[in-house]
């Protein structure tokens, strides 16, 4: 794998001195699903990468792909005796790396293609781990060498049908494996592990579904439904018998059990105590300290007491965003089906539905998850954002109903910093489909601070465009009144320079009635008010010049009125002219015809305009507003960058300050680009760091260039070391960057130096810095 930036991590959303491909990612490593202790720190498996909780400081921090994890959704963790921690990817990535606890890194890589990781088992010189490897259920072997653990083996061929497994675990040389058809043991020192006829039912009466094992010392306790058994060399024992199944087991120095169920965690002292919150994985720490993971956070519990105390890391609510914007001060704000998560400068706060109840905090703890509640139905999806010329937050709810069926608006405008404060655009403005359903699949504003709004599914009246004109006044577009050009599926919409409105649709013949275009690519030009037009006119354009496809899934148009639209056959771009009745003047070349994009699928343009495309499974694609493709014809995947994922959903740009975030399957993703609003002087020149310690593997960066900018680094008497242009790729966009080498390719002395940065126009500005050379 060949990543192509740098996995150097943001410092909060107020960026300052952060490099052009350096990455940061953003998840929600709040549901626990596994945990191991090494000293007097917990690490967790996540699905949000490895959550790690100093006890004694009551911190969190999370590690993720800029760590070298192969993916973040985490499904088994363990410690072997090196202190190393193994951890085995979730479905549908089995990976399997080792971590490095003391450098924060992954120091191995074991990938065949597995489809989930489903426990591991350590013994001195040898590590198990239960695999899937689609829905073939078995156990692959990795054993201890003067050169680290390598692979052995994968074993799975079983005496009997398994149809899952939910542990394993080394007792001296028995390998045990929990499944739903009871308990399989094999000597793995001696037996060999193909043969199934190796493999034996110790206990026959235990064929029910173990549901998790836990080792201590020579007891193994085994939990199979809501009872837990112990085998010792006396046997199999009943030790506990509750009422609700038990999720993980473990025990103590004394030999007892600790379990979880749901909501109750149990002990060998047949104590039962309820939790207010889903329990999901148990650990007894070497010190007695008894930790249970939780859907959010860990808790301790006392058993003196019978209480919990519970930490919730600082994240957002979610991983899986639909939607995401950048407002104008650079936090940004992701939206979901659950609600809205908010990045500041201190961290997370988010905002969450409750149907029954609203609760707005009026200070919030970074240091921890704070969420206020309020009464919104966020839909089936945030389908899209946007922030309004008064400071509000604008939501494009897709799927979701009325009071009192719900709480729900078709058009959500919220004020993210007083999330009390709400308005639900619903079926009083709206049209819907069948029974009040609303669905709104895209909003923008435009240059008049008019809100349109692609009102999907508006069967009842057919009226599938809304509009809100600058005065607060609301009024429809029918499919009629177009005559049949605009469906009723409309996926996106934008804006020309003559003020049109351009709109694309999806294909729905099941929606569309006859008279109506299915799908397509519609124009409206009208004169007055929006709301109340005093003359529309109205044109449409064929999607695919063969008619092959009339489905339009995003469309974004330039300041030169070239309308871009992405379909399933990929990007095209069409050069638009003044002319309502022709708008179009020609179509351009279609481009990343191999990509697929799908339902999902958008453009967004950033500060430069070079098109940004979206794919629900195929990663990001950029076409430059040169024509060239950025960082070249593969795009941005998690392959050859630090993406997340390549299940993306949406993109915004942070103009000021070059940034893309990205909202994927796994969580948000942000990239420093070298596109972003143009400086007009030299005077936000920035150089990092400083001072320049040589040789290291990161440049040097001068900061907030102009366009066009060449560099010079000089002695201080004028004599020239080294020129930096675009040309050399010294410099990319507003950054220049320096190696601290002469032209002849050595490292300049220790000393100070000075920069000289020259415009096209121009203009100057000088700056020095101090080299340290080792």
């Amino acid at each position: 794998m060949v990543r192509i930036f740098n996995s150097i991590l943001f410092t909060g959303v107020l960026l300052g001195q952060v490099r052009i491909g350096d990455w940061d990612a953003f998840t929600s490593p709040l549901d626990v699903k596994m945990m191991i202790e090494m000293g007097d720190t917990v690490y967790c498996a996540t699905d949000g990468g490895i959550l790690k909780f100093d006890v004694a400081a009551a911190s969190f921090e999370t590690y993720t792909n800029l760590h070298g994890l192969s993916g973040t959704d985490i499904g088994a963790i363990a410690k072997d005796q090196r202190n190393q921690i193994w951890i085995g990817g979730a479905s549908p990535d089995g990976f399997i790396n080792i971590f490095d606890p003391e450098t924060e890194e992954v120091s191995t890589v074991f990938d065949y293609d597995l489809s989930e990781i489903l426990d591991f088992a350590v013994g001195d010189s040898v590590v198990f781990g239960a695999m899937d490897l689609n829905q073939d259920l078995g156990i692959i072997e990795f054993r201890l060498t003067d050169s680290g653990f390598e692979y052995r083996d994968v074993y799975k061929n079983w005496p009997i049908t398994v149809g899952s497994i939910s542990g394993i675990a080394i007792r001296d040389d028995s390998l045990l494996v929990g499944t739903d058809a009871g308990l399989l043991s094999v000597n793995w020192a001696e037996d060999n592990l193909k043969d199934p006829t190796m493999w034996g039912r110790p206990f026959a009466s235990l064929t029910g579904n173990v549901n998790a094992i836990s080792l201590s010392g020579d007891t193994v306790f085994i939990a199979v439904s809501s009872a837990v058994y112990s085998i010792t060399e006396d046997g199999l024992s009943l030790v506990f018998s509750g009422s609700n199944d038990v999720l993980d087991i473990a025990s103590d120095a004394a030999g007892s059990f600790w379990a979880v169920s749901e909501n109750s965690i149990m002990h060998s002292s047949n104590t039962v105590v309820s939790s207010s919150f889903d329990l999901t994985a148990i650990l007894v720490s070497e010190t007695g300290k008894v930790f249970a993971g939780t859907e959010q956070g860990i808790a301790e519990f006392s058993e003196s007491t019978s209480t919990f105390s519970r930490w919730i890391p600082n994240a957002p609510l979610t991983n899986y965003f639909s939607a995401i914007c950048v407002l104008d001060d650079g936090r940004i704000v992701a939206g979901s089906n659950a609600g809205l998560s908010i990045r500041e400068t201190k961290g997370w706060r988010n905002i969450v539905e409750d149907y029954d109840t609203q609760a707005i905090t009026s200070s919030h703890d970074y240091d921890f998850y704070t969420a206020d509640t309020v009464q919104i139905d966020f839909g089936d999806f945030v389908a899209d954002m946007e922030q309004g010329p008064d400071g509000m937050l604008y939501l494009a709810i897709r799927g979701t109903y009325p009071y009192p069926r719900r709480h729900g608006g078709g058009i959500v405008i919220i004020d993210v910093d007083d999330p009390g404060f709400f308005t639900l655009i619903d079926t009083a403005t709206l049209d819907w489909n069948l029974d009040e359903h609303m669905s709104v699949k895209d909003i923008e504003f435009d240059s008049d601070g008019n809100l349109w709004a692609a009102n999907t599914y508006a069967t009842h009246d057919q009226d599938p465009i809304a509009v809100r004109a600058a005065s607060g006044t609301w009024g429809n577009f029918s499919a009629a009144e177009s005559g049949g050009d605009v469906s009723l599926t409309p996926n996106t919409v934008g804006f020309d320079g003559w003020g049109r409105l351009w709109i694309g649709s999806f294909e729905d013949d099941y929606i569309n009635p006859a008279g109506v275009d299915d799908g397509g690519l519609a124009m409206l030009a009208y004169e007055g008010n929006p709301d109340n037009p005093t003359s529309t006119e109205w044109a449409s354009l064929t999607v695919s010049e063969d008619h092959s496809n009339s489905t339009v899934w995003s469309l974004a148009v330039t300041s030169s009125n070239v309308l871009y639209i992405l379909t399933p056959v990929g990007l095209t771009g069409i050069w638009l002219q003044s002319s309502n009745t022709n708008p179009e003047s020609y179509r351009g070349f279609t481009y990343f015809p191999n990509i697929s994009f799908g339902s999902g699928s958008r453009i967004k343009l950033d500060a430069s305009e070079n098109i940004w495309t979206v794919s629900a499974t195929a990663g990001i694609h950029v076409l430059l507003s040169s024509g060239a493709y950025w960082p070249d014809i593969d795009g941005l995947t998690s392959d050859n960058s630090y993406l997340l994922s390549d299940e993306i959903s949406d993109i915004d740009f942070d103009a000021k300050r070059g940034i893309a975030y990205m909202t994927t399957a796994k969580g948000i993703s942000a990239v420093k680009i070298p596109y972003a609003e143009k400086n007009s002087s030299y005077s936000s020149v920035d150089v990092f760091p400083s001072p320049f310690h040589t040789p290291q593997d990161q440049s040097l960066v001068i900061d907030g260039l102009v366009e066009g900018s060449s560099v010079m680094i000089m002695t201080l008497n004028g004599n020239v070391l080294r020129k930096l242009n675009e040309g050399n790729s010294g410099v990319s966009g507003y950054q220049a960057f320096w190696d601290g080498k002469d032209s002849s390719g050595r490292f300049v002395g220790s000393g100070v130096y000075l920069i000289a940065i020259y415009g096209v126009d121009g203009s100057s500005a000088f700056e020095k810095i101090t080299v340290i050379l080792h």
